[in-house]
């Protein structure tokens, strides 16, 4: 799994052909450019749903502290976090 790929020589170097993987190997790319998945012929391409900000910070804090909220002393910091990922779930 290779997350945020931006240059279609990323993909050649990583992936390179199909037959670098055996028989039943899934290769999963994440990228926000989808012409760049597109143009390497990928067979399925799914769109990622981004979380709303409290589905966000639940999930930042179960990485984060193994629980569903932050401790006092790291609401602000957790809050900020959440703000800066945007929804993007893939960045905790």
């Amino acid at each position: 799994c290779w997350d945020d790929v931006d240059k279609g020589r990323s993909i050649d170097a990583l992936v390179g052909g199909r037959d670098w993987f055996g028989r039943g190997s899934k290769i999963i790319v994440t990228t926000r450019d989808r012409h760049l998945l597109e143009r390497y012929s990928f067979d399925k391409i799914h769109p990622i749903q981004l979380l709303d900000y409290v589905k966000s910070l639940e999930l930042f804090c179960w990485h984060a502290f193994k629980q569903n909220h932050p401790s006092r002393d790291y609401l602000d910091l957790s809050e900020l976090v959440v703000r800066y990922c945007n929804g993007f779930p893939f960045a905790f």
